[in-house]
């Protein structure tokens, strides 16, 4: 796949059953806050905040028990969903168990309906990605929505959203930041804001045609086979896929 693809092929139907914040393939989501971005990855701008106070006057969604409180009172749940949620509510999270199940249930059923060479990729936050390499024809999305629909549909999104975003921050680049971080890919003077300011940076050289560099976007170097970095940037809402230069104009 190349250009811009789903954090996992599983997020799209989350967005149409659901209507959350995962992603639909081609989709950017660029964080409201923006600054002066650039540089090196090390020394934010004069003025900005530092990453310490961004943090802690950042706006956060509320407790995510309340939103699997919410499902449960949906009722437009399976008995395998509603399990794992009536589960997650009383433990104060989904077990990586629950959501490995999901993924079973759900291969299992993409095979029965003829799939039977996918190849899922395991990332950083114990979530399953779909390979390159698994063979794909026309009639692939269909079965994804079926098969989704009582096993990951749900349970996957609910998943996703406890490993990548924990303290529940809105602003996703200091969810970004705070990966680029521990990773040693940026220092601790890299900033949500510079890091907003290039997606929005990147975003506008795409949508102009003219390509656009992570690497000059960002201020750190962003590499196509540099999975670490990829799956930072992706927590702040764009997933890179596919070769793209180091050296092309922004």
């Amino acid at each position: 796949m190349h250009g811009i693809i789903a954090h996992t092929q599983r997020s799209a139907y989350r967005t149409a059953f659901k209507g959350s914040a995962a992603l639909l393939a081609s989709l950017w989501m660029v964080a409201a806050l923006s600054g002066c971005g650039g540089g090196d990855g090390t020394a934010s701008p004069a003025g900005e905040q530092t990453f310490e106070e961004e943090v802690a006057s950042a706006e956060r969604y509320g407790p995510l028990v309340d939103d699997w409180k919410a499902e449960l009172e949906s009722g437009d749940l399976s008995d395998f969903e509603r399990g794992v949620l009536q589960r997650a509510v009383e433990t104060g999270r989904i077990s990586q168990d629950d959501y490995e199940q999901a993924q079973a249930l759900y291969v299992r059923c993409m095979e029965t309906s003829g799939y039977d060479h996918l190849v899922f990729d395991k990332l950083p936050n114990g979530l399953y990605s779909l390979s390159d390499e698994s063979q794909t024809d026309d009639g692939y999305f269909d079965a994804v929505m079926t098969c989704s629909q009582g096993t990951t549909s749900v349970i996957e999104a609910e998943y996703r959203d406890q490993q990548d975003n924990p303290d529940r921050y809105k602003d996703r680049g200091i969810v970004a930041v705070q990966c680029l971080r521990e990773a040693g890919i940026v220092d601790d003077s890299y900033t949500a804001a510079q890091f907003n300011s290039g997606l929005d940076r990147l975003s506008s050289s795409r949508s102009s045609g003219s390509g656009g560099n992570p690497s000059a976007a960002f201020g750190f170097p962003v590499d196509s086979d540099d999975e670490q970095t990829l799956f930072c940037i992706s927590l702040g809402g764009l997933s890179l896929g596919g070769d793209f230069g180091s050296d092309s104009d922004e």
